[in-house]
């Protein structure tokens, strides 16, 4: 299966007109090792960042910072959709390799079948079947949440919805409160 390129979240295009009016004389660069972002009890910054690319683009990206001892590390962030399905891609593929080419290696082969048994004893599990499923169980979980990002994307701004409790909730409490099911049941498919 092909990589997925994963664009930037959000990745809006500025005018000319906008740059120079809001951006132009209003922009600052991320100072180095900021103290603001190294003291809020482990929480850091997110800026909005107009970013100039090199085939001359100008885009509002947000930029989240990594911060390694004493330096800060700023990445524009990814569209989680894609990010998350990137994931269960990549996770499906190594538990696919796996059980294609190490389950064979790493097996005792029952005489005269195709039968196949992967090393256990009665104290231990195989540590190679455990990596399968690992790979096998995150590439799930992750499918889950590309999903879920992409049902989260498809309500609007100003959306409110009434639970069966009947509290109002908007996009974002919606969005982080409300089950995937509920989501695809009552909020996209209505």
């Amino acid at each position: 299966m092909n990589k997925i390129r994963i664009v930037p979240f959000p990745n809006f295009k500025i005018t000319e007109e906008a740059f120079k009016r809001d951006v132009q004389g209003n922009a600052a660069t991320p100072k180095k090792n900021e103290k603001a972002n190294k003291n809020r009890a482990g929480k850091s910054d997110v800026l909005v960042a107009v970013n100039e690319y090199q085939n001359g683009e100008r885009r509002v990206n947000f930029a989240v910072p990594v911060i390694k001892t004493d330096k800060t590390f700023w990445a524009v962030f990814p569209d989680p959709i894609q990010l998350y399905l990137s994931q269960a891609i990549n996770q499906y593929n190594i538990a696919e390799h796996i059980r294609k080419e190490k389950f064979v290696e790493a097996s005792l082969k029952v005489k005269e079948s195709e039968i196949y048994f992967l090393n256990s004893n009665s104290d231990n599990t195989s540590d190679l079947y455990n990596l399968y499923l690992q790979y096998r169980i995150g590439a799930i979980i992750m499918l889950v949440c590309s999903l879920e990002a992409f049902v989260n994307s498809l309500i609007p701004e100003g959306f409110i919805y009434t639970n069966k409790k009947g509290i109002e909730l908007d996009k974002y409490e919606t969005q982080k409160i409300v089950s995937l099911k509920e989501k695809v049941t009552y909020v996209i498919l209505k």
